[in-house]
């Protein structure tokens, strides 16, 4: 019995008909069959792809935890991982559903791979979670998914022109793809009790630190898939036919994304809003509060809010019954369990009418 052979039509050249006025400026685009090669081709070179990608995870891994951009943008420029991301989005825009299913399978086994590598990683090294590398890599917003749909317009364009090939690496170091998977790995890996201690530094946000770090993953993802997408049938590849499917549930996830990236940050400010408001009450109660200067306030919502404080106020002004009544008044008017966290720097007081030192004991010897 024979197997069935998966029909398709002939491997499209770049369509004349589609060509504009300034595209007589600009250089030919790099012909469909040999694009489709190259895609298949990486797609088949599995060996030196989880090869470079492990040693990429690992370098970007040890990177983070020392803290070290340099280290970093070198693994982002050896990890081969926008390879089978741009097959993909060229696969789905042309209808070439072998190439689809290889690109898949290899972007979903290269993400389980880093995650793997990372957290193992992780496990055995500690990693100090406070450090700049790790948290900008935690904390996604929409600024991110603007560098991301111009990085993958950017990286799809250099793939379909011969000329500017070398630009690659730079959209790789832009956009940033094994960094936050390792972030995700190293998040994973942490006991809880690292986590917590993150959560009471105040250097947590409205995501953990691996769901930040994946959001941030997925949020290039979707971008370059759907960047790719578009550029590659601006060029002429592909058709809106076969490529209305795959692009509609792309921008579904990317509309999802946005949706997540914008609705936590205005959640957390509004949280943050009621905070305030129920401090400044507190202190028209307490006049003595106003003595105090705030220098830091951060705020993580988990099964309760934790509130640390940064404070410059007179020595003895705050104790544990201080807190605990300021516990209770937040979490009366939150309707919530709210804790506090109080980081306290005393300072004194000295104008001209206050008392002199006592000199120094001439002739005392330091015991």
């Amino acid at each position: 019995m024979s197997l069935p052979v998966e029909k398709h039509s002939p491997i499209e050249t770049v369509r004349p008909h589609r060509a504009r006025w300034w595209q007589r400026f600009s250089e030919a685009p790099i012909p469909a069959s040999e694009l489709e090669s190259a895609f298949e081709n990486e797609s088949n070179s599995k060996f030196e792809f989880f090869l470079m990608l492990g040693l990429a995870t690992a370098i970007a891994t040890l990177g983070l935890m020392l803290n070290s951009a340099g280290v970093i943008i070198g693994a982002m420029i050896v990890a081969p991982l926008m390879n089978p991301i741009l097959a993909l989005s060229y696969a789905a825009v042309t209808g070439r559903r072998r190439l689809l299913l290889d690109s898949s399978v290899m972007l979903l086994l290269g993400i389980a791979y880093t995650l793997a590598i990372s957290y193992v990683i992780a496990f055995f090294l500690e990693a100090d979670l406070t450090n700049t590398e790790i948290l900008s890599r935690s904390t996604p917003t929409l600024l991110d998914l603007g560098i991301a749909l111009a990085a993958g317009c950017a990286g799809t364009f250099a793939r379909t022109r011969r000329s500017i090939a070398n630009a690659l690496p730079g959209v790789a170091i832009a956009v940033a793809l094994v960094p936050p998977l390792c972030v995700t790995g190293i998040g994973l890996a942490l006991s809880p009790e690292a986590l917590l201690n993150l959560q009471y530094r105040g250097l947590e946000t409205s995501f953990s630190l691996e769901q930040g770090a994946f959001v941030l993953f997925l949020t290039n993802l979707v971008a370059i898939i759907f960047c790719g997408g578009l550029v590659f049938l601006s060029q002429g590849y592909g058709s809106l036919r076969k490529a209305s499917i795959g692009q509609t549930g792309v921008i579904l996830l990317l509309l999802l994304i946005i949706q997540l990236l914008g609705f936590y940050p205005l959640q957390k400010r509004a949280l943050e809003f009621d905070l305030i408001r129920s401090l400044r009450a507190l202190a028209q109660e307490r006049p003595e509060y106003f003595e105090a200067e705030s220098t830091g306030f951060q705020v993580v919502e988990a099964d309760k809010i934790l509130l640390w404080i940064s404070l410059r106020a007179p020595k003895g002004l705050f104790d544990g019954e201080e807190v605990r009544l300021i516990e209770a008044r937040l979490s009366e008017d939150l309707h919530r369990p709210v804790e506090v966290v109080l980081r306290v720097t005393p300072y004194e007081v000295i104008d001209g009418t206050s008392p002199l030192a006592s000199p120094p004991l001439e002739g005392k010897e330091m015991e």
